[in-house]
């Protein structure tokens, strides 16, 4: 998993040969800051309507809880305004996550890997800050282990897997614009 995360970012910040003056932006997800995972987002301009924006995402036992998870979500996004940043947006996102959870006595170890529809709008605040409200829907798939934490089952059998249809990528953003 830190190998293709690290090929993501290396092909979205060295991989064009034709530079603009581009827009760069910091992010993070209040909403995933609320639920103790913590987030990073790096949204890259790439045209006049267009940009890339790249997600990292994890936690370590959250609120004393049994749940280890991280993942990486990257998306290429249309601005309907004619300017990245700016107003309203639909985006084309990926999902890639590792997690570990008990609760209630069930452990699910396992990953999950999906694509999704992303629908925001970015409200200006100020030249170099915005507040970005967006969320979709997805089609997440999943493989894990599932079991009950008094059994001693084998680690290395995925019993469980399947697709889900779920809300995708929720949250209220703020928007650092580097430029």
């Amino acid at each position: 998993m830190k190998r293709h995360l690290l090929l993501f970012f290396l092909i979205v910040f060295l991989g064009g040969n034709r530079m603009y003056a581009q827009l760069l932006a910091l992010k993070t997800d209040a909403l995933m800051d609320c639920a103790m995972t913590p987030n990073l987002n790096i949204e890259l301009v790439t045209g006049g309507k267009t940009s890339i924006n790249a997600t990292v995402f994890g936690n370590y036992k959250p609120w004393k809880k049994e749940v280890k998870m991280v993942g990486v979500m990257p998306e290429f996004r249309y601005w309907f305004n004619g300017r990245p940043l700016t107003r309203e947006f639909i985006g084309l996102s990926a999902l890639g996550a590792c997690y570990d959870i008990t609760w209630g006595g069930e452990r699910y170890k396992g990953d999950a890997a999906g694509v999704g529809l992303t629908f925001g709008y970015a409200f200006y605040l100020s030249r170099h800050w915005t507040l970005e409200c967006h969320g979709g829907l997805g089609a997440v798939y999943y493989t894990h282990t599932h079991s009950y934490v008094k059994d001693h089952y084998a680690e290395n059998v995925h019993n469980a897997h399947g697709y889900s249809l779920i809300p995708y990528k929720i949250g209220v953003s703020f928007v650092y614009i580097i430029k």
